[in-house]
């Protein structure tokens, strides 16, 4: 994407773009990359492609095996949610394959743009709650329901 981007504005061949060239092209002096700025963070990039392949988070979620927390939280660039740095990059090179995207160029991104602290964080800090569903309430709900009413019948209450 980012690449594509770059030669869309011209000045540069394919053999002497790199990511950090194609950075420096978009991002003019004295400008510094952020949210909101002239160069789209990692997790922009990834909803801009994934947008343009009109897929919902749903979908990859089917396809990739990538939890839709992870999903949202690399989407959103928000680097506290995520796992440990291995599992992260993982991610993030099978989102990028399956959005046609250059893996090595969103993983770069992605580095020039998590805090370090995040990068050696320990799998122990990260957050493990579990959501649970007004489905799933109703299913267990039922459950029970169903277990009581055996015991009933089994100890000839009813």
């Amino acid at each position: 994407y980012l690449l594509r981007l770059v030669a869309s504005r011209g000045n540069v061949s394919g053999d002497a773009l790199t990511p950090s060239v194609a950075l420096a092209i978009l991002r003019p002096p004295g400008h510094t990359r952020g949210r909101g700025g002239l160069v789209p963070t990692m997790g922009q990039t990834l909803r801009e492609a994934r947008v343009a392949k009109k897929a919902k988070l749903s979908q990859v979620v089917t396809e990739t095996r990538i939890d839709i927390v992870r999903l949202e939280a690399l989407e959103s660039d928000d680097f506290e949610s995520l796992p440990d740095d291995v599992y992260t990059k993982g991610a993030i090179r099978n989102y990028a394959l399956w959005l046609d995207l250059d893996p090595d160029q969103t993983l770069t991104l992605y580095r020039e743009a998590r805090p370090a602290a995040v990068a050696t964080r320990p799998l122990s800090q990260v957050s493990t709650t579990t959501r649970l569903t007004p489905l799933t309430y109703v299913a267990l709900t039922l459950l029970l329901i169903i277990i009581l009413t055996i015991a009933l019948f089994a100890l000839h209450v009813i």
